[in-house]
């Protein structure tokens, strides 16, 4: 299926509880957080920017503000088991989980009270089904109400990083300055050449890397056709390129005038 036919494709939600409820997670709580984390990725992509050139006397103290809450925002919404962000996981959890339980039970028990009101003197409703309607419906409510404690957790973390983080950029001032002199003096200076092990610990360098292994290991379990169409699409889109690339370079490298011979002398 082509990329426009996916995109007109319906999106099934299967009317079950158990459909519902995916639904509902997808929609309210996936979603929110990978555009979250794509956000904070950019941010710190964009920081690296900020590290070298001739305005790195400024720029640099405030690229490292932003990486570092960058990085702490983007750790808050990982999975509890996953090694790169323990503790800001734990507290954004712990914030989320304090705000959906609370939802939960807000909405729970207003539910239940507009079910009894409406229902229990006529006798269609008992008081166990008035429960169970009350817990289901506010089970839903939990997952949006959790998403929104782990953004507001996240952020307020990443602004507490980015805060804290003056001391670091202050220390930074004068390496910042040199960075600048360097470029004046026609010295450019590769980011990730100069700190390995910052672009290594990067948030977004560490998904692309992530994102390269995965595509790595799916590419090689593919069989022979597979790997030839996957070809073929790279072939389609970097061939253009470096054709276009290698013309400049020969018509670079060519000369544009024979060099006139000296007259001889008599």
């Amino acid at each position: 299926m082509s990329d426009d036919l996916k995109k007109l494709k319906e999106v099934e939600v299967p009317i079950t509880l158990r459909g519902l409820w995916n639904g509902v997670k997808k929609i309210t709580y996936t979603f929110p957080i990978d555009m979250f984390q794509k956000t904070a990725r950019a941010a710190d992509k964009f920081s690296k920017k900020m590290m070298t050139g001739y305005l790195a006397a400024v720029t640099m103290p405030l690229g490292l503000m932003i990486r570092n809450g960058a990085t702490v925002a983007h750790n808050a919404g990982i999975k509890l088991d996953n090694d790169d962000g323990t503790w800001q996981s734990v507290a954004a959890y712990i914030g989320a989980g304090v705000s959906a339980i609370a939802a939960v039970w807000f909405s729970g028990t207003a539910i239940y009270a507009g079910l009894v009101s409406k229902f229990a003197l006529t006798g269609f409703l008992t008081k166990g089904a008035a429960v169970v309607t009350s817990a289901t419906a506010g089970a839903f409510i939990g997952i949006p109400a959790f998403t929104a404690g782990l953004l507001v957790t996240a952020t307020t973390l990443g602004v507490a990083a980015t805060a804290l983080s003056v001391v670091p950029a202050l220390a930074n001032i004068p390496t910042a300055f040199s960075r600048s002199i360097a470029r004046f003096k026609g010295q450019k200076i590769n980011e990730k050449d100069l700190q390995a092990e910052l672009a290594k610990n990067s948030v977004s360098s560490r998904y692309e890397a992530n994102l390269l292994q995965e595509a790595k290991y799916a590419l090689r379990s593919l069989d022979k056709t597979g790997r030839k169409e996957m070809f073929e699409t790279l072939k389609k889109e970097f061939e253009p390129q470096a054709t276009k690339k290698a013309s400049q370079e020969v018509a670079t490298n060519t000369p544009t005038s024979k060099a006139k011979a000296p007259k001889s002398k008599r």
